[in-house]
């Protein structure tokens, strides 16, 4: 059986949890969404389109919403209905939200321009906070691609390849020829969640 979620609209979806609910949002308005035990629920946003991109098993949504100033979008988390904006580390201007783990950490990037990568975060209990301490003179992440429950990350390092944000510590993981700035820390699982490059 097929469900058009949105009756009569067009629509994407960009994430469902074990519980069988989905988040997505509407192709021509750009209104959140989320979709649950058949009833649709649409979410508020900053005052601009609103993009979510993940959805943990605990019903919250993760995202990118557009403030009322058209040109800057912040990472945004959605609980219960209710929107909140995860806003930007110092320094920054932007921000996305890609990720979510079981317990609500939310992992996102912030930055001034996304064509050029910028500086992945976690936010938890209303605190945002850099994955490193020195992200204002680090290389820029060009993507982060997962996160997992313990809220170490993975992502593409501007210029340096693939790379592990742990604890404060960002390893290079080996090339194919075997070369390594760093050893690699254990292996980690992407959590919930699309790629978390730019809004």
């Amino acid at each position: 059986m097929v469900t058009d979620i949105v009756a009569g609209r067009p629509s994407a979806v960009s994430g469902i949890n074990e519980r069988g609910e989905i988040a997505g949002n509407t192709l021509d308005s750009g209104q959140a969404f989320v979709w649950r035990n058949g009833t649709l629920q649409f979410l508020p946003s900053l005052g601009g389109v609103a993009n979510p991109t993940a959805i943990n098993n605990r019903g919250q949504v993760v995202g990118t919403a557009i403030t009322p100033s058209a040109t800057i979008a912040h990472a945004v988390l959605w609980d219960h209905g209710e929107i909140t904006d995860l806003g930007v580390l110092p320094g920054d201007s932007l921000s996305s939200g890609g990720f979510i783990t079981e317990s609500g950490k939310v992992a996102g990037m912030s930055y001034n321009d996304h064509i050029l990568g910028g500086h992945p975060f976690l936010w938890e209990h209303g605190v945002l906070l850099p994955m490193s301490p020195t992200y204002l003179t680090d290389s820029l992440l060009f993507q982060l691609v997962g996160v997992n429950q313990r809220g170490t990350a993975a992502g593409i390092l501007r210029g340096s390849g693939a790379v592990v944000l742990e604890n404060g510590v960002i390893w290079k993981l080996p090339t194919l020829e075997g070369a390594s700035a760093h050893a690699p820390p254990p292996s980690t699982r992407a959590g919930r969640g699309g790629g978390c490059d730019h809004a």
